[in-house]
């Protein structure tokens, strides 16, 4: 629960930032959990018994996000455990403030997205708890 209610302040606090430059901006947030730093977006490891370089016909992979199907990125979604290292992904959407844009072409809104990664506190000790599937 504290994580929870850590997330929710470091998001409101990124919100009003942003607000104070862009008051109608749009901020969406977005936590990908892994176990370590070396894990981010890295795919679950498989035995690719044809080499076809997929994950399929029933090869068997290492489950680490724990969610029962071979993932490209390893990691799962939301805030994570104990130690985790968490890819926290920020998207700010909002109206361009001078109307050019309808002269050269391009859209009316601006996306801009950042992305920092934060590592949880040791409050318990980390599930390494890997299981095996088949593709």
């Amino acid at each position: 629960e504290f994580r929870r209610v850590l997330f929710r302040s470091i998001d409101a606090r990124v919100t009003d930032i942003v607000q104070q430059i862009v008051p109608s901006a749009d901020v969406s947030f977005e936590r990908t959990a892994y176990t370590d730093f070396a894990d981010l977006s890295r795919p679950e490891d498989f035995t690719d018994s044809d080499s076809d370089g997929i994950c399929n016909n029933g090869e068997p992979f290492e489950d680490a996000n724990g969610n029962g199907m071979w993932d490209s990125d390893r990691g799962s979604a939301g805030m994570g455990g104990a130690r985790d290292a968490v890819l926290y992904t920020v998207t700010v959407t909002y109206d361009r403030q001078f109307p050019l844009h309808q002269f050269i072409g391009v859209p009316g809104t601006v996306t801009t997205v950042a992305r920092t990664v934060l590592r949880n506190q040791p409050f318990a000790m980390q599930d390494r708890t890997i299981t095996v599937e088949n593709c």
